[in-house]
């Protein structure tokens, strides 16, 4: 997916509201402008997979909340009553590039997820935000994920996570 240049609140790859397991693979997406990769209200009951992506900046952030390159927002395995999901969600080899230039933004964004694994993935915003953020509500904060490691993750900023509201300049915070 190639982005043509001036429509800020375009978005590479969007997905809402899928109710079943899924398999997104091998996409490209580049001058995303606002979002390269979004996944809003998405639950699983077995695996969901998201994989060899690259998202490959081009971004103009416009400080209204999409200046992040991957968001994964309110998704993960079923949580209601009466539904029976050992499901996750695993981001396995992902490359993400956020380079625009606000200082909230990140180059993965995590907001009410459950049941994530999250392995051999860049993470880099080279602008002077983060590099990850995990954000959740009050009342509505997710605090299952099912692992993660071997990430890589660089900013220019400063700080390179914002996990929960607060500020890590390093993973040992």
């Amino acid at each position: 997916v190639f982005m043509r240049n001036g429509n800020k609140n375009s978005v590479g790859i969007n997905i809402y509201g899928a109710l079943t397991d899924f398999i997104i693979t091998n996409n490209i997406v580049r001058n995303a402008q606002s979002a390269g990769f979004v996944m809003d209200s998405c639950r699983t009951i077995s695996r969901g997979l998201i994989a060899s992506n690259m998202i490959a900046g081009g971004f103009s952030p416009d400080g209204f909340g999409r200046d992040h390159a991957m968001i994964i927002k309110s998704a993960g395995a079923f949580p209601s009553t009466g539904v029976n999901s050992s499901g996750a969600i695993e981001i396995l080899n992902n490359s993400v590039l956020f380079d625009g230039t606000s200082d909230s933004s990140s180059a993965f964004y995590i907001m009410r997820s459950n049941s994530l694994s999250i392995y051999n993935n860049i993470f880099a915003n080279y602008g002077n935000g983060y590099a990850i953020m995990f954000d959740e509500e009050p009342n509505n904060g997710v605090t299952e994920f099912y692992g993660s490691g071997s990430n890589l993750l660089y900013t220019r900023g400063s700080n390179i996570a914002k996990w929960r509201g607060t500020v890590c300049p390093d993973l040992t915070t």
